[in-house]
C-alpha cells in the first residue's frame, strides 16, 4: 500500500542505542529466519490468500517484538514492525517505531522515508497538524536528495484522500477512527488535499497534470462539505 516501496530506503543502526547483555547474534538468526514470512505478508498473501493476512500479520508483530528485545540496535527491526503495525492500521504504534529512525539520526538523506511514513501516520490518525510537519519535513529532504521521488510522495498524499472520503471502495476503518475522534471527514480532507495542492503546483506542468485534471480531487474542491459532515460518515 503506502508504505512497501519504503523497504527501499537506506536503512542503518542506531549507535545511540545501548546494547548491552543483547544477543546480536541472534537476532539476526532470528531476523533472516522470519524474513521471507514477512515478505509473503506483504508482497505474496495479500493477493494469494488475503484471508491470512491479519494473522500471520499479528504472529510476526510478536516475532518481531521479541527480537527487538535482542538487539534494540537494529533498526531494521523497528522499521519492520512500523510497516506492520502500518497495515494493521494501528497507527498509533507505526508512529511509536517511525520516530526511531530520527531519534537515532540528524541525517536527513537517512530519514526521508520515516518522515514520509510520519506523514501519513499522523493523517490517518486524525492528526492533521503534526502530519502537516513530516509532509514539509519530507519535502524539504527529498527535494534535497531525491527530487524524483518527489512526485510519488504526493501521489501516496492523494491515495489517503481516497481512503478518508467515503465512497464503495472507502476502508470503513479509517472513517470509523475519524468519527471516533469527532472530526468532520470531508473537511477534513479537504485540509488535506489543500496542504497536497500546495507542493503541486511547484511540479512540472506535465507532473502537475495528473492531480489538477483528477476528477474525484476537482469534485472534493469545489464542493461545500455540509454542516452536519457526520452525515458522510453513518
Amino acid at each position: 500500500m503506502y508504505k512497501v516501496f519504503l523497504l527501499l530506503i537506506l536503512l542503518t543502526s542506531c549507535k545511540f542505542h545501548d546494547n548491552k547483555g543483547r544477543d546480536v547474534k541472534a537476532a539476526e538468526a532470528l531476523l533472516k529466519k522470519n524474513m521471507p514470512l514477512y515478505d509473503s505478508c506483504l508482497f505474496i498473501l495479500p493477493f494469494t490468500n488475503p484471508d491470512s493476512v491479519i494473522i500471520v500479520r499479528k504472529i510476526l508483530i510478536e516475532k518481531f517484538n521479541k527480537i527487538y528485545k535482542l538487539d534494540t540496535a537494529n533498526l531494521k527491526i523497528g522499521d519492520y514492525l512500523s510497516q506492520l503495525y502500518y497495515e494493521d492500521k494501528n497507527y498509533e504504534k507505526a508512529i511509536f517505531w517511525d520516530y526511531h529512525q530520527p531519534d537515532c539520526s540528524q541525517n536527513d538523506s537517512v530519514n526521508i522515508g520515516s518522515y514520509m511514513e510520519l506523514s501519513y501516520c499522523y493523517l490517518l490518525n486524525g492528526e492533521i497538524d503534526s502530519g502537516k510537519i513530516y509532509i514539509q519535513k519530507a519535502i524539504k529532504a527529498i527535494r534535497y536528495y531525491t527530487p524524483y521521488s518527489e512526485t510519488h510522495f504526493l501521489i501516496e498524499l492523494r491515495e489517503i484522500i481516497y481512503d478518508i472520503i467515503p465512497s464503495p471502495l472507502t476502508n470503513l476503518k479509517e472513517i470509523n477512527l475519524l468519527r471516533l475522534k469527532k472530526i468532520p471527514v470531508c473537511l477534513y480532507a479537504k485540509n488535506i488535499l489543500d496542504i497536497m495542492l500546495s507542493y503541486v503546483h511547484e511540479l512540472y506542468p506535465g507532473e502537475r497534470d495528473q492531480f489538477e485534471s483528477d476528477p474525484f480531487l476537482l469534485q472534493l474542491k469545489k464542493s461545500i462539505c455540509p454542516i452536519h459532515d457526520s452525515l458522510l460518515i453513518q
